[in-house]
C-alpha cells in the first residue's frame, strides 16, 4: 500500500511537471479518482516534496504547476515503459511503418542515454525478459508499406502549415502530379492521407503507396479551423467516407458474448434480447468494409438494416460464389 502512494505521488508530480497550465484540484481528483478531500492531500504531500510547486490563478480556478521540472531519479523510466516502445516499433516496422518504427526507436535510445550505466545493466535483462514474453502476432498476407520520405514529408509540411506536391498513381497507366493542403494521416490495413487539393474544401483519402515523388510546397495552408480529425475518421466503421446510415445488427446467442467485447463504433449501443441474442446499433459510414468485417462473423450475424447494406452483403455473396463456380462444360 506504501508503495503504491508513492507510484502515484511520483505519477502526480511528473503530471504537474508536464503540464504547461497546470491542474486543478477537480482534475486531480478525475485523474486518479478520488474524492476532493483526497487531492487536497495528495497536493499538500507534493508541496512537502516539491517547494517549487506553484499555484497560478485566474480569479476563479487555482492551478497547481512544478515549472523547474522535476530530477532525473523522478523520470527514469521503468523497464515495461522500455519494453513496450520496443515492442511498439517492432510492430510498426512489421506494418510497414519504418519511419514511425525508427521515431520510436530514437526515442528508446535517448532514455537509455539518460539512464546511468549501473541502472541500465539492472534493467536491460528485464527488458529482454518483457520482449520475449510479449511478442506480438505477425499476419499472414500481403501488407502496404508506406515509403519513409512520403512519412516525412508529410510531417513536415503539417508542422511548418505547408502543402505537399507529388504524384498519385490511381493505377499503372495513369499518374498524375497534385498540390495538397495536409489534414492528417489516418493508420488503418494501409495508411492514409487525408487532404484536400489546393484551392477546394473537401477532404480526400491518398493512399501512402501510391504517392510518388513528394516534395514539400512552398504555399503555406493549414485545415480549415472546423476541421476535426477524429470527427472525420469517427464518421465510418473503416476509413472510407459516404452516407452516414443507421446501423442494426442481430448476433445469435451463441456469438453475443463475443459481440459485446467489440467497438463496433463510437455510437455503438446494445440492447439484450430474452432469447441471448444481443442487437447492436450504430450509425456509420463505409457499407463496403462494414461488409468486410461482417464475412467474418458467419451466420451468426443477421443484417437489420440498413436496406441497401443487405443488398451490398448479398451481391458481394454472390461475386465471392461465382469467382468460386467450377466452370460449367
Amino acid at each position: 500500500m506504501r508503495l503504491e502512494k508513492a507510484n502515484r505521488l511520483i505519477e502526480l508530480a511528473q503530471k504537474l511537471a508536464a503540464s504547461a497550465e497546470g491542474l486543478t484540484l477537480n482534475q486531480i481528483a478525475e485523474e486518479f479518482s478520488v474524492n476532493r478531500r483526497t487531492a487536497e492531500r495528495l497536493r499538500d504531500a507534493i508541496r512537502e516534496l516539491y517547494p517549487t510547486l506553484e499555484e497560478i490563478s485566474d480569479g476563479r480556478l487555482h492551478r497547481y504547476r512544478i515549472p523547474g521540472g522535476l530530477d532525473r531519479l523522478s523520470l527514469q523510466p521503468t523497464a515495461e515503459e522500455l519494453a513496450e516502445l520496443e515492442l511498439s516499433a517492432d510492430r510498426l516496422e512489421s506494418e510497414g511503418a519504418a519511419h514511425r518504427a525508427e521515431t520510436l526507436r530514437s526515442l528508446v535510445r535517448k532514455l537509455k542515454a539518460s539512464i546511468r550505466s549501473s541502472v541500465k545493466a539492472r534493467l536491460e535483462p528485464d527488458i529482454e525478459i518483457m520482449r520475449d514474453a510479449a511478442r506480438f502476432i505477425v499476419y499472414a498476407g500481403p501488407r502496404r508499406k508506406a515509403a519513409p520520405e512520403v512519412m516525412s514529408a508529410i510531417t513536415q509540411a503539417l508542422l511548418a502549415g505547408r502543402t505537399i506536391t507529388f504524384r498519385y498513381s490511381r493505377s499503372t497507366k495513369r499518374r498524375a502530379g497534385v498540390e495538397v493542403v495536409p489534414f492528417g494521416m489516418l493508420y488503418a490495413n494501409r495508411y492514409f492521407l487525408v487532404g484536400a487539393k489546393l484551392g477546394t474544401p473537401r477532404p480526400f483519402l491518398w493512399r501512402l503507396d501510391r504517392i510518388e515523388h513528394v516534395e514539400l510546397g512552398h504555399t503555406a495552408a493549414v485545415p480549415p479551423d472546423d476541421f476535426d480529425l477524429q470527427v472525420y475518421a469517427a464518421r465510418s466503421f473503416g476509413v472510407f467516407q459516404d452516407d452516414v446510415e443507421d446501423v442494426s445488427l442481430l448476433f445469435s446467442a451463441a456469438a453475443a458474448s463475443d459481440a459485446e467485447e467489440y467497438v463496433f463504433h463510437p455510437t455503438q449501443s446494445f440492447e439484450q434480447l430474452d432469447d441471448g441474442s444481443l442487437r447492436v446499433r450504430f450509425s456509420a459510414s463505409g457499407m463496403r468494409e462494414l461488409c468486410w468485417h461482417l464475412f467474418t462473423w458467419g451466420p451468426e450475424v443477421t443484417i437489420e438494416a440498413p436496406k441497401d447494406l443487405k443488398t451490398m452483403m448479398s451481391a458481394l455473396l454472390e461475386e465471392a460464389l461465382s469467382h468460386g463456380r467450377e466452370p460449367q462444360n
